[in-house]
C-alpha cells in the first residue's frame, strides 16, 4: 500500500527491519503501454521540481501496511546497490541516480525507426552519480549525499553483505570518467578510504553488469573482495562475445580470463551466479537453437521504442 499510482520500481533492497524502494516521480501512461503502442520507455516521464521519494516497507507486519515516506531531491534510481541499517538504527542506502531518467530518443524517418544506438548523443545525457541516502525512522530526518562522481551503472556487493554494511561496491563504467558513455569498463570503490580502482576495455569493447562469484573454499571469514567479477563482453567491431573472469581484489589488473562463446550473444541486463548450477553441452545446444530461431523470427528482440527489446509487437501482432 503507496497512495501512489502508478509506480515504476526496477529494483529494492531490503534490511533487517525493511524493504527499502526508492520512487521517482514518473508519470505512467498505463494504457498505451499496455496497448503495445509504447514501451516502458517512451510510457515514462519524469515531473520536473517534484520530489523523489524514499519508502521504508516495514517487514514481516503482515496484511497492509503503511510505509514511512523520506522526501529526496528529485532523481531517477534504476539500480541500488545495497542498503543497512547502521547503529543509530538509520536506514543507508547506497544507489546509482541520475537528475532525471533517460532511455533514449527515437528518431524515424519514412515511417522507419533508428535504434538508439545509432542516433544516441551522450553528451545529452544526464550523468548517473553513486549516491548515498540516510533515512531515520525515528526522527524523520534524511540526508543524501554524492559518493563517487563517476558515470557508473549496475552497482553489486558481495552477496553476504545484503542488508548489512559492506565495504566494496562495483560498477561498470565508461571511458569518459563522469561523463556518460556506454558501460565499457568496471571500478571498484573502496567505501572506507573513498579509493577507485578501474579497467577499462578497448574502444570497440562494451561490457555488461558484473556479477559476484565468491572463490571455492571462501567462509564467512574471507575478505570482502575474496571473489571473482563475471560479465559478458561484447567485440563490437567482430561481432564477437567473451565470458570474463576478473578478481575483484584486483579490478585494475583486468580480466583472469577471457573465455570466447560460440555465438554472438547481446549483452544482457541483469544475470546471477548460482555455485555448482551446470548444464550438460546436450542442453545448451538445445536451448541455443531454440533461441536462435526465435531470433530468425520478425518480431523478436526488435527495437521499435527508445527501450531495446521492451516492445509488445510480438504480442499484438
Amino acid at each position: 500500500k503507496t497512495g501512489m499510482f502508478p509506480l515504476f520500481i526496477h529494483d529494492f533492497t531490503i534490511t533487517p527491519n525493511y524493504y527499502v524502494i526508492d520512487v521517482a516521480p514518473v508519470d505512467v501512461d498505463v494504457f498505451a503501454f499496455v496497448a503495445g503502442r509504447k514501451c516502458v520507455g517512451e510510457a515514462m516521464t519524469q515531473r520536473p521540481g517534484a520530489k523523489s521519494v524514499l519508502m521504508l516497507v516495514p517487514r514481516g507486519a503482515g496484511g497492509a501496511v503503511e510505509p514511512l515516506r523520506f522526501e529526496m531531491d528529485n532523481h531517477f534510481s534504476f539500480h541500488q546497490a545495497n542498503a543497512y541499517e547502521d547503529s543509530a538504527g538509520r536506514v543507508v542506502v547506497e544507489a546509482v541516480a541520475a537528475r532525471e531518467i533517460y532511455t533514449g530518443d527515437v528518431e524515424e524517418t519514412a515511417g522507419e525507426k533508428r535504434p538508439v544506438w545509432e542516433t544516441i548523443n551522450f553528451d545529452s545525457v544526464p550523468p548517473n552519480t553513486l549516491k548515498r541516502f540516510t533515512a531515520d525512522p525515528a526522527t524523520g530526518e534524511s540526508t543524501e549525499e554524492v559518493v563517487l562522481e563517476q558515470h557508473v551503472e549496475f552497482p553489486c556487493v558481495h552477496p553476504r553483505c545484503t542488508g548489512k554494511p559492506h565495504r566494496y561496491v562495483y560498477m561498470t563504467t565508461s571511458r569518459r570518467g563522469a561523463t556518460p558513455g556506454p558501460t565499457q569498463g568496471f571500478v571498484k570503490l573502496d567505501t572506507a578510504t573513498g579509493k577507485t580502482s578501474e579497467w577499462l576495455a578497448e574502444a570497440h569493447e562494451f561490457v555488461g553488469q558484473p556479477i559476484f562469484a565468491e572463490k571455492k573454499g571462501s567462509t564467512p571469514a574471507s575478505a570482502e573482495d575474496d571473489a571473482y567479477l563475471l560479465a559478458y563482453l561484447i567485440n563490437g567491431r567482430d561481432s564477437t562475445t567473451e565470458l570474463l573472469v576478473l578478481d575483484a581484489a584486483d579490478v585494475a589488473k583486468g580480466p583472469m580470463q577471457r573465455v570466447p562463446l560460440p555465438a554472438f550473444v547481446p549483452l544482457p541486463l541483469h544475470g546471477n551466479f548460482y555455485p555448482g548450477l551446470l548444464h550438460d553441452d546436450d542442453e545448451i545446444k538445445r536451448k541455443f537453437k531454440v533461441a536462435d530461431a526465435l531470433e530468425r523470427q520478425t518480431y523478436w528482440n526488435e527495437v521499435d521504442s527508445s527501450f531495446s527489446g521492451l516492445g509488445l509487437n510480438g504480442l499484438t501482432d
